[in-house]
Parts: C-alpha cells; structure tokens; sequence
C-alpha cells in the first residue's frame, strides 16, 4: 500500500470515528434535554402542591 492509499484509509476511518462521535454526543444530548424537561415537571409539579 502506498502512502496516499494509507493517508486515504486513514482519513476514512477519522471520518467514521467523527461521524461515530457526533452520534453519540447527539443522543446524550437528547438524554440530557429528557432528563432537564422531567427535572422541570418534577419541580413544577412540587411547586404547586406546596
């Protein structure tokens, strides 16, 4: 394998590594969205019945 085939392959696998990462940091901040909007209800929720 060349050099420049290896470079490919390299930046191949940054890319899948990248768009790997990107996926899971947007399903943690569904998660955190999820968790602040229960948070939120939970609060409301206790408020009112003080």
């Amino acid at each position: 394998m060349n050099a420049t085939a290896a470079q490919r392959d390299l930046l191949m696998e940054i890319e899948s590594k990248h768009e790997e990462l990107i996926a899971q940091l947007e399903a943690l901040d569904k998660r955190i969205q999820q968790t602040l909007a229960e948070c939120q209800a939970q609060r409301n929720t206790s408020l009112k019945s003080d």
